[in-house]
């Protein structure tokens, strides 16, 4: 399958699972961009921002409430634009266009901030995608992105579940997902979890990787609200977990 594939398929898929929120399942999902990016309400005031892998739109709500002077927002899939254009109608200080992160049609050091959240981890090379982020960022800036951790029962449960499910067609499970007593939000969850053409999982120590090699100082693993990683249930549960991590761009990098 070729780049082109996945980011058409990923972007197919998430435009299916996320473009439907009622306004009070949006705004739950936009309240995570503030709990897990440590860089204070006031920060964000004037800087240009790039949110790389909109989903449902909720960082650019976020960035743009919190005073951006401008987001720009890209995404591979059409409908998680138009939905993340219908959300952030009366933001000015939004734009948007379908872009990859792995190619990037921003010049070097453009932005103040850089966040993405949940993409590397789909894409057929997380580092080289880290890299294409780190490039676009100023120095001083900072950086901020969500991947899935290597590791615990429910990851091997999910890898599983992928071989399972892969004769069959998603509109059944989906049917069959959509019956369960649980909030739209974990009903998303699951589907992305089940047919997402490439879904790898990461090491904290991995990811410091990427920023080190960039030359990043002030790096940072920011606690989520999801569980607290470094409880040994739950790193049986979940291993690695959610890595939650960013760092500031120092000069030369």
């Amino acid at each position: 399958m070729t780049r082109g594939d996945v980011e058409a398929r990923t972007g197919e898929l998430y435009s299916d699972l996320f473009g439907g929120f009622t306004d009070d399942e949006y705004a739950a999902l936009a309240a995570r961009f503030g709990r897990r990016v440590a860089a204070g309400d006031r920060w964000f005031e004037g800087r240009r921002c790039l949110d790389a892998g909109v989903g449902s739109g909720r960082a650019l709500t976020s960035m743009a409430r919190l005073g951006a002077g401008m987001v720009v927002g890209i995404d591979v899939g059409d409908g998680n634009l138009r939905a993340a254009s219908r959300r952030t109608a009366g933001a000015a200080a939004v734009r948007l266009l379908k872009a990859s992160v792995l190619a990037l049609p921003f010049r070097d050091r453009a932005f103040d901030f850089v966040h993405c959240s949940g993409v590397l981890h789909h894409t057929p090379s997380a580092g080289a995608g880290f890299r294409e982020l780190a490039r676009c960022l100023r120095t001083g800036g900072l950086l901020s992105i969500g991947v899935y951790g290597k590791g615990g029962l429910l990851s091997g449960a999910i890898s599983l579940a992928r071989l399972l499910v892969r004769p069959v067609p998603f509109r059944w499970i989906r049917a069959l997902v959509s019956r369960l007593p649980i909030s739209p939000i974990s009903r998303a969850d699951i589907l992305d979890y089940l047919y997402v053409p490439i879904q790898t999982r990461h090491t904290e120590s991995e990811v410091r990787g990427w920023f080190d090699e960039r030359g990043f100082g002030e790096v940072r693993r920011v606690a989520i609200e999801k569980y607290d990683h470094t409880r040994p249930l739950s790193r049986l549960l979940r291993g690695e977990g959610w890595i939650q991590m960013q760092g500031r761009k120092v000069e030369g990098a």
